[in-house]
């Protein structure tokens, strides 16, 4: 039976948890994950900052991504 996949919704933004909060959180996740039929989970969470900066003709853009 091939892996499924799942986007669930977030109550708070990642970005505003602490390291520690977040591997709690992802431990947490695991630890539900977890059940009877169920023989390897794994739960991943990235994080992304990105900053663009583009030369034009007109002069220098900024732009977080």
């Amino acid at each position: 039976m091939p892996g499924k996949s799942m986007f669930v919704p977030v109550k708070k933004d990642p970005k505003e948890l602490s390291l520690e909060e977040k591997v709690a959180l992802l431990r947490e996740i695991e630890d539900a994950a977890k059940v009877k039929g169920v023989s390897s989970t794994q739960a991943v969470y990235m994080e992304s900052d990105l900053l663009y900066i583009i030369r034009t003709p007109r002069g220098w853009i900024w732009s977080r991504g």
